[in-house]
């Protein structure tokens, strides 16, 4: 029997903002404005220069890094 955690998309977004700020990034969530205007998506990555990357997935992100456990899922 295999158990799986819901976690909350506040806590992915956490975890991701405290993980990349050690990196000299931030994860950004963008206003509706911001992103029609700048087609940034929902969420996007900034650096000391702008922009890194727009539409980014959370969950994809907080696999790769790690920060997402086997055992976790993002609640909807």
């Amino acid at each position: 029997m295999s158990m799986s955690a819901s976690v909350p998309e506040k806590v992915i977004v956490w975890r991701l903002q405290r993980f990349l700020r050690h990196k000299g990034m931030y994860l950004r969530v963008a206003t509706s404005k911001r992103q029609k205007r700048w087609g940034l998506g929902r969420y996007y990555l900034l650096g000391t220069k702008g922009v890194i990357d727009k539409d980014i997935d959370i969950r994809k992100l907080a696999q790769h890094l790690k920060l997402l456990r086997s055992w976790e899922s993002l609640s909807d």
